[in-house]
């Protein structure tokens, strides 16, 4: 596989290598992924001078800057299943996925939850689908 960034596979490889540690077990079935990406703060968030490392109080808390979000969670997905936590990243079949900046202190990096998904949470999951087909067909 050849990389469009130096830093995906990297990535990729402690991604994989800290869920590998966390020694859960592969999950079968359909799963949801809750990924939170801590990125780092650009310098211009902080004050200078006598406020030199203050965050300021117009710093945004989300990210609307590349990596972009769906690049992001394509290389975190694929670790996903490089670590043994699912045979397949195709059943991950509900993802919610925010991107926003780290915190002064906070180290950067991703929070990673993964759930199997009961059979009351899959109904749910499918009429929120259904619901959402109908309305593209109005729209349509």
């Amino acid at each position: 596989m050849i990389e469009s960034s130096k830093k995906v596979a990297p990535w990729r490889q402690a991604v994989a290598w800290e869920l590998a540690q966390a020694k859960h077990g592969m999950f079968t079935g359909p799963v949801a992924a809750n990924i939170v990406f801590y990125l780092a703060r650009p310098k211009y968030h902080f004050g200078t001078g006598r406020n030199e490392g203050k965050l300021k109080d117009s710093a945004p808390i989300f990210s609307d800057k590349k990596p972009d979000l769906d690049k992001l969670l394509r290389s975190t997905l694929d670790a996903i299943t490089t670590s043994g936590a699912v045979v397949d990243d195709a059943q991950i079949v509900l993802i919610n996925a925010v991107k926003m900046y780290a915190n002064p202190g906070q180290p950067t990096g991703a929070l990673i939850e993964i759930n199997v998904l009961d059979p009351s949470q899959l109904a749910l999951v499918h009429q929120q689908g259904e619901l959402a087909a109908q309305e593209e067909l109005k729209a349509g």
